[in-house]
Parts: structure tokens; sequence; C-alpha cells
């Protein structure tokens, strides 16, 4: 896109699909975050001030200006208050930053019920962790119950959330630090996850992707347990309809290999010749 004098200009692309975008202004790679909703939208600023001059006729972005406006307020009144502790010791900054944290809480609701079905709120609302009733005192409960609704807010339906910065991270956020590092506790954590795909194909074969990029290499013992239950399970059956012959040829090759290999399974049985030249198959030893 090529500005003209009076700082105007267009962008037009056909495939360009609903989510978060940057512009990016050259030489110096300035940004300018922006939500897009598949739909024409025109934005109007200065450079020097964005959220105070923004303008423009995309409600969801009109959001996202608001948002960061109060958060960068939110962040010089933290900053006031840091150097009053300094200045008066006795003050308490720990409450103070509690105010903060309510400020924001009360801000977001505000936002939320006045625009429920809006892109931003949504893109705000999947960066959110939920939040844990306080009746729930034990450690356990607690961490389940945070569990259970971490991905709440995440819209797997949608197109969209793919093109958002949140959505691996939380993906991976859940597999690595919400999920026991066992291979069967992370067969099921992917199933669950897979299973919100269900009916968004676009969604679905990125997951997958995601998955087998995750196991397919990786030299941890016990783990191609769980590269081989996803290819048995969504691959071999059909699932995966985007994946040709030749890229399922492949994987059933190495299902094949894997599948006799695995941790707690029988090996594939073989011949061979003992010392005193009789030849005897593996599964005939007896032995520890």
């Amino acid at each position: 896109m090529r500005l003209n004098s009076n700082g105007k200009g267009t962008f037009y692309d056909s495939e360009m699909l609903a989510g978060l975008y940057n512009l990016v202004f050259l030489p110096d790679n300035d940004m300018v975050e922006f939500l897009y909703e598949g739909k024409t939208m025109n934005l109007n600023f200065d450079f020097k001030d964005i959220s105070k001059t923004l303008k423009t006729d995309s409600k969801a972005n009109e959001l996202l200006n608001q948002r960061t406006a109060f958060i960068d307020d939110l962040l010089d009144r933290k900053r006031i208050m840091e150097e009053k502790k300094l200045a008066e010791p006795a003050f308490d900054l720990d409450k103070s930053l509690v105010t903060l944290d309510a400020d924001f809480v009360s801000f977001n609701r505000k936002m939320y019920a006045s625009y429920p079905t809006n892109l931003a709120v949504k893109f705000f609302k999947a960066m959110e962790d939920p939040m844990i009733p306080e009746q729930l005192k034990g450690d356990a409960e607690r961490f389940y119950y945070y569990r259970s609704h971490y991905l709440d807010n995440v819209d797997f339906s949608a197109i969209w959330t793919l093109r958002m910065p949140f959505f691996e991270e939380k993906i991976n956020e859940y597999i690595e630090r919400l999920t026991s590092q066992q291979p069967d506790s992370l067969i099921a954590a992917w199933d669950y996850i897979i299973s919100l795909s269900e009916g968004n194909d676009e969604m679905f074969k990125s997951l997958f992707i995601i998955e087998l990029n995750k196991y397919a290499k990786n030299n941890i013992m016990g783990y191609d347990a769980i590269n081989f239950d996803f290819i048995e399970k969504y691959y071999l059956t059909g699932k995966a309809t985007w994946a040709d012959k030749e890229q399922l040829d492949k994987l059933k090759e190495s299902a094949w290999s894997l599948e006799n290999n695995l941790i707690g399974r029988i090996v594939s049985n073989f011949d061979m010749r003992m010392s005193d030249q009789k030849e005897i198959s593996l599964h005939q030893l007896k032995s520890d």
C-alpha cells in the first residue's frame, strides 16, 4: 500500500481472512495493530498518538483502541503509585494495585456485556485466564477448575481464531503446563482439544499439524505412543480428509514401524541362531 501526499492509501486482498493484523510502516517497521472483520473498513489516525486520534467505522477497532488506551492509563497510574511508594515507604502499594486490577475487570465486564458478539470482545475474552471461585480452597480443586475452564472462551468454531496470537500459546499452555506429561494423559488432552474443533475443517487440520510437528520427531521415551495413537485414530480412519494417498501411505508405514515397538507392547517376533547353531524365535525365549 502506498500513501499519497495526504497520507491516504487503500489496500485490497480478496483472500484476506478475519483476524488480527499489523500495519507495518517502512523504513523503521513501526507497527499499528488492527482487527479485520472480513469486510471493508477505514482507519484514520495520527501515527504520533494513535489511541487519541483514531477514527474508524469498524466497531471492533474502536473497542480495541478503547481498551489499549485504558491499559495505557492503568500503566501510568501504576507508575505513579510505584514512585509514591519510593517517596513514602508507608504507602500501601499492594492495596493500590488491587484497585487497578478491579478497574480493569470492571472495564472489561462492561464492554463484554455491551458488545457480546463483537470480534474484539471475543478476542479479549479468549486471552483471559479463568477466574477461580473464591469458595474453592483446596489446591487440587482450584487447579482442576482452572484447567477444565481454561479453553472455555476460545472459539474453536471460528476460522479467525487461528489468526490470533493467543491461539497456539493457549494450546501449548494447556498441553505443557496443565496436563501431566505422561503419554496417556497427553493423548486424552489432545483428544479433548480435537473434539472442540469438530465442524471446523480448517481448525481441525491446523490442530493436527500442531500435534504432528510436536511429536513426530520427539526423542522423549514413550512419546512415540502419542504420535502412533494420533495416526491410528485420525489419519488411518479417514478423518484427515485433506491427506492424499502418498501422505497416508507414509503415515501407515510410520505407524507399522511404531506399533510393535511401543512401551508395554509385545515386540515383533524374529528368528535367530543360537551359539549351538539351533534356530529359535524371540518369543520362544523364556527369560526376564
